[in-house]
């Protein structure tokens, strides 16, 4: 069959333009790992800008599901390392508010396939500082965070995050913490035990789709991502303590001390510390000491009442905000309770106020818990959606009844031993030192160091003891009150 020769021409021309104009296919995979990176960069910026995404984990986990499906479907691509690193980012933020373990697991994850699969990627060093961060201030592994910072600066000595690999290295203790073994709780005589009953009845646990706090989002991996500075670790003991307390009881707990059913536990939180002064008075008190004063006596009373005890801190170093709360809930707390010294614009303001956590429009309040925030990476916008995390509410009336005990017995043992004992009342605010206590929590003002007077009596030791029995004796009451209410259900229940 004969074709006509123009057909033939026309029939060649298309043919030879389909062909030059068609990618290659290794284009065309670059092409379309790039399209699904961009995209995944798009629902970040959408998650970023919108405050009612942010407050739920589905939203945060979708955005980081995207970018691991780049890497996933295109591992051999220059998008996949940088997909890896910042879904790694925004599940490490996200564990850090939603306290889910698989959320911080997703993240450690996530760092590790990077190194693994991209072990001289640009992005390799920065990966193993972050994972080694987590394995050693939140999972409470010192001995692998120190296998991937010895790794990381044998096969990358070059990197830009070497000076802040070496840095945490040192920072490590020198031998393996689980040789240590000074007893972590103060216990009391086993005669002295008291059991109390449930502060709160049991809460489900929370659906995939629970509601969680604000956060600022991961950064987006840029060709030269910024360095974070390595943060200030817990002193060896403060990690010890936390394995500690699971051997001493026997690693495994029941299901009823897991709902949190007695309250034998109350972790005491000494406000500031080390290089963090806190509030300083024109006499050079400072609160980080008046504080560790009062938090030491305090634990003392409360152990010689039949309570066990535990400490932030014993000594004077410096603990992150972010690591407080953590450790009462590593710890099993069943209360926790923070104690500082305040300061105002006003030399003539004085007196005593304990918080619970909540949203306050108080502008005085709001102040407050900002400046007592300071030593934290975040900020107060930061939380402003702090109690749509479950675990948080479901401790919101309880610690709000708890301070409103302790503060009672403040006012009423301090306003009958010394003069102008001022009442300043149960308060709530954001203090960041709360959040996340899966446990009634409150926060003590014990006087206002800026105030001469206040300063005097808080620099002496017969105050300090007389605040520490106060407290204790507000705890008692709350734990007393907590008996009569379970005792009164009880003859109610058929």
């Amino acid at each position: 069959m004969s074709v006509a020769p123009g057909l033939t021409v026309s029939r060649s021309l298309a043919f030879a333009l389909v062909v030059l104009l068609a990618p290659p296919v290794e284009a065309a995979s670059v092409d379309a790992s790039e399209q699904a990176y961009q995209q995944a960069r798009h629902a970040y910026y959408v998650l970023k800008g919108d405050p009612g995404r942010r407050r739920y984990r589905d939203s945060w986990l979708g955005v980081a599901h995207k970018f691991e499906a780049v890497a996933q479907r295109y591992p051999a691509s220059t998008r996949a390392p940088d997909a890896l690193f910042t879904a790694a980012g925004l599940l490490a933020e996200l564990s850090r508010i939603s306290q889910v373990p698989e959320d911080l697991n997703g993240a450690a994850d996530d760092y590790k396939k990077l190194l693994e699969r991209h072990p001289r990627h640009r992005l390799a060093d920065d990966s193993a500082l972050a994972l080694a961060r987590l394995q050693l201030d939140r999972l409470g592994q010192p001995e692998v965070a120190r296998a991937t910072l010895q790794h990381a600066l044998e096969f990358l000595p070059k990197g830009d995050q070497t000076a802040n690999l070496k840095t945490l290295l040192t920072s490590l203790p020198a031998e393996p913490v689980k040789k240590q073994s000074a007893p972590v709780v103060r216990r009391p005589a086993p005669k002295a035990v008291r059991d109390f009953p449930a502060l709160s009845k049991p809460t489900a646990p929370s659906p995939p789709s629970v509601a969680v706090a604000e956060a600022p989002v991961a950064q987006v991996p840029t060709a030269e991502p910024e360095a974070e500075p390595p943060p200030a670790a817990p002193g060896p003991s403060v990690r010890e303590r936390m394995k500690s307390v699971g051997r001493q009881t026997g690693g495994e707990v029941t299901l009823a001390e897991q709902l949190g059913l007695k309250v034998r536990r109350v972790v005491i939180d000494a406000g500031h510390g080390g290089h963090d002064t806190g509030t300083v008075g024109a006499g050079g008190t400072q609160e980080k000491n008046v504080a560790l004063a009062v938090a030491l006596r305090l634990g003392q009373v409360l152990t010689d009442e039949g309570l066990e005890v535990l400490f932030t801190r014993e000594d004077d170093h410096f603990v992150r905000l972010e690591d407080r709360a953590r450790i009462a809930n590593e710890a099993r707390g069943d209360l926790f309770i923070s104690v500082h010294c305040n300061s105002g614009a006003e030399s003539s303001w004085r007196g005593v106020e304990t918080y619970s956590l909540n949203l306050t429009s108080d502008r005085y309040a709001i102040r407050l818990a900002a400046r007592e925030n300071t030593s934290s990476a975040k900020t107060m916008s930061d939380l402003q959606f702090i109690l749509a995390d479950l675990a948080t509410r479901a401790h919101t009336d309880e610690s709000a009844r708890l301070a409103e005990r302790v503060q009672h017995s403040l006012v009423s043992r301090l306003s009958a031993k010394y003069v102008k004992a001022k009442d300043r009342g149960r308060k709530e605010a954001l203090f960041y030192v709360l959040l996340g206590a899966k446990m009634p929590a409150i926060l003590v003002e014990t006087g206002f160091l800026s105030n001469p007077e206040d300063e005097k009596r808080l620099a002496t030791p017969a105050y300090e003891d007389d605040v520490a029995r106060a407290i204790a004796a507000g705890v008692q009451d709350f734990l007393g009150y907590r008996e009569r209410l379970a005792k009164v259900e009880g003859r109610s229940t058929p």
